[in-house]
């Protein structure tokens, strides 16, 4: 058997709920509420990257932030040669180019312009990229003498 309607008229749907299940008045759905003193995200992160850790440096230590520690990782990996750290680290680089005022120019000789050109061209950079980590897949045996003929994408 149907139930009847309520008399006053009330349209039941969507974003209207029956008046029997909303709440009374005065009352929130949500009675505690966000603690005080809770952080958001942002703010968490931001304390764990500027916390202090001690490392050791050609036999001394120094107190450095994690964030620091883990720039100098960034570098340092891709000053090793891995691809995605360098991709990484030029895009960071120029993300805090954009941010910082500009530096005192720096005097480059023609050779470290070849190279910065031949990184660019090689691992190019844009804005909107996804910058998490992919797999590489690795080629065995010689170079192609026809880089656009390739085999796969």
């Amino acid at each position: 058997m149907r139930k009847r309607p309520p008399s006053d008229d009330y349209p039941v749907g969507y974003g209207k709920p029956p008046r029997a299940s909303q709440f009374a008045k005065g009352q929130t759905g949500n009675p505690k509420g966000r603690p005080k003193g809770s952080k958001n995200a942002s703010t968490v992160v931001r304390e764990e990257a500027n916390m202090k850790l001690t490392i050791r440096e050609n036999g001394r230590q120094k107190t450095i932030t994690k964030f620091r520690a883990a720039v100098r990782q960034l570098a340092n990996a891709a000053a090793s040669g891995e691809r995605d750290a360098i991709r990484t680290f030029i895009s960071v680089v120029a993300a805090a180019e954009t941010q910082a005022p500009p530096a005192k120019s720096v005097d480059l000789d023609v050779n470290d312009l070849e190279v910065m050109a031949a990184l660019m061209r090689r691992f190019p950079v844009q804005s909107g990229d996804d910058l998490t980590p992919t797999k590489t897949r690795v080629r065995k045996g010689r170079a192609r003498k026809n880089p656009s003929r390739r085999k796969y994408p």
